[in-house]
């Protein structure tokens, strides 16, 4: 191979070699240069279990994320997409600090890890945002869907949604609603 087509593609190698390194590399050593040369150092990781629900952006703002630094702490939320079974394993195993949920979903979910935290406070009282809606031409009413056992209900499993479906089930009187199927 000639010499002049050896050198372009050692030139070429090393352009390569660059610009990986100035993508990938170059921020983790600019945060850990960062890290020792500041106060972020000494603060303890503050994890937090989180779902996308609206009401727990105060804890995950930029506000609180600003004032927990301020005390010492880095705080990260962390989206499950409400997988509140894993999300209670999470905390049970000490990957986690902090798991929000309502209630329901703590009594469903954490009996299986033993119920490994407290409730430490409340975030919300509910006024009633979740709901069971149905198509009108199929289900027009409670007493339709009483006369359709096999209908499909979408819902999340061991979430609010699920222990409203079996309140409802026993309010109503709706057999098929009281069966958990998740």
């Amino acid at each position: 191979m000639p010499t002049h087509v050896k050198g372009f593609l050692i030139l070429i190698l090393l352009g390569v070699t660059a610009i990986f390194g100035y993508k990938f590399a170059l921020p983790q050593v600019r945060d850990a240069w960062q890290r020792s040369t500041s106060d972020a150092a000494g603060t303890k990781p503050l994890v937090i279990g989180i779902d996308s629900w609206v009401g727990y952006f105060p804890l995950c703002s930029p506000e609180m994320e600003r004032r927990m630094r301020a005390k010492g702490y880095a705080l990260r939320c962390e989206d499950d997409k409400a997988d509140y079974a894993a999300r209670f394993k999470r905390l049970a195993d000490d990957e986690l600090q902090f798991a929000v949920s309502t209630i329901d979903a703590y009594l469903l979910n954490g009996e299986v890890v033993d119920f490994p935290a407290s409730i430490v406070a409340v975030l919300d009282e509910s006024k009633g945002g979740d709901a069971i809606v149905a198509r009108k031409s199929e289900v027009p009413t409670l007493e339709a869907l009483k006369r359709k056992p096999a209908a499909r209900i979408a819902y999340t499993p061991g979430s609010p949604s699920e222990h409203l479906l079996k309140a409802i089930g026993i309010h109503f009187d709706l057999p098929q609603l009281r069966q958990r199927r998740g």
